[in-house]
């Protein structure tokens, strides 16, 4: 699932729309199961989010534009209740993970840098099982993004 994700995904210029490319995959896929398995994604999406919304707001020079990523969000979070509004909600958690990139490294805070990464591979996997080579995918396809964004 994962591996076919990644496998496939186009290659834009732009960060922000493969990441938002990724996420919309893995979102369509888990809406198509039973919403009972949703619970520990949905902690690792709020926690994505929340955690690299929190980095843009320490260092502040992000903050306006976030906002409204930040608002979509919210209001989409549960989203399995509207499947009609997955590309604006997971273009909303890319923009809100690239912007947090940097702002991370230059806070230093690497315990939660850690628990921003570990979520964003959870984020990334269509199911909720271990499988060690696609996380190391994931991993290292997010090491080039990054590389290019931070």
């Amino acid at each position: 699932m994962a591996n076919s994700i990644l496998a496939v995904s186009p290659h834009p210029s732009n960060t922000v729309s493969q990441l938002a490319h990724l996420i919309n995959t893995v979102l369509q896929e888990r809406c198509e199961i039973s919403t009972d398995s949703h619970e520990e994604y949905h902690q690792a999406l709020s926690t994505l989010t929340g955690l690299g919304f929190t980095a843009v707001l320490a260092e502040g020079s992000h903050i306006w534009s976030c906002r409204p990523h930040m608002a979509t969000y919210l209001r989409y979070r549960n989203f399995s209740q509207h499947p009609g509004k997955l590309e604006p909600f997971s273009h909303a958690i890319a923009e809100i993970t690239c912007r947090a990139i940097s702002p991370f490294k230059a806070l230093g805070h690497p315990l939660y840098y850690d628990d921003f990464i570990s979520a964003l591979v959870h984020t990334l996997k269509s199911s909720d099982t271990f499988d060690a080579k696609t996380d190391q995918g994931i991993k290292e396809m997010m090491q080039t993004l990054f590389e290019k964004h931070g």
